[in-house]
C-alpha cells in the first residue's frame, strides 16, 4: 500500500507521508478492525506514539487521522441508537467538523473527545490491516487522561 498524501510539519519545514506513520496506522487498523474506535481512543494511541512526542497533540492526532482519511482506510461518524453512522461528507469536510468540534482549552479528556466522532475502518483499512499481519493485542493500554 503506498499513499502519498504529504502534510507540513510542525515548523512548517518538515514533510512526512502516510508511509512514514504507518507503524501507528496500522496499529490502529488492527485495534479498528471490524470494530469501531472513538477518537478519545484514537488520540491516546497517537499520545503514546515516539513520533508524537513534543508535538501539540491536536496537531499530531488531526495530522495521523488525515492521513488516513486521505488514504481510505477509515471513515468518521457518529454513534446513533447505538449504530454506526459514517458522516455523509468528504474526508475534508469529516477533518474539518472534527477540528471545529475540538475543545478550544488546552488538554480536552477522554470523554469530550470520544463524543466527537467515532471511527471505522473502510474496506480499504480492514485488508490493509490484513495484508500487513496486524493482529490485536489482547490488552489494550486504557487511558488515565489525555
Amino acid at each position: 500500500m503506498k499513499c502519498h498524501a504529504p502534510v507540513d510539519g510542525v515548523d512548517g519545514t518538515e514533510r512526512e507521508t502516510i508511509s512514514a506513520q504507518l507503524g501507528l496506522i496500522s496499529f490502529v487498523l488492527a485495534e479498528n478492525r471490524n470494530d469501531l474506535l472513538s477518537l478519545g481512543m484514537f488520540v491516546f494511541y497517537v499520545s503514546q506514539h515516539p513520533r508524537s512526542k513534543g508535538r501539540p497533540l491536536k496537531d499530531a492526532a488531526l495530522r495521523y487521522l488525515e492521513n488516513a482519511l486521505a488514504a481510505d482506510l477509515l471513515t468518521v461518524g457518529d454513534m446513533v441508537e447505538g449504530r454506526y453512522r459514517p458522516w455523509p461528507v468528504s474526508y475534508t469536510q469529516a477533518l474539518e467538523r472534527v477540528r471545529a468540534a475540538w475543545p478550544v482549552h488546552d488538554e480536552p479528556t477522554f470523554d469530550e473527545l470520544r463524543d466527537i466522532c467515532w471511527l471505522a475502518n473502510t474496506t480499504r483499512g480492514n485488508q490493509a490491516a490484513a495484508l500487513r499481519g496486524c493482529r490485536r493485542r489482547s490488552r489494550i493500554p486504557q487511558p488515565s487522561g489525555i
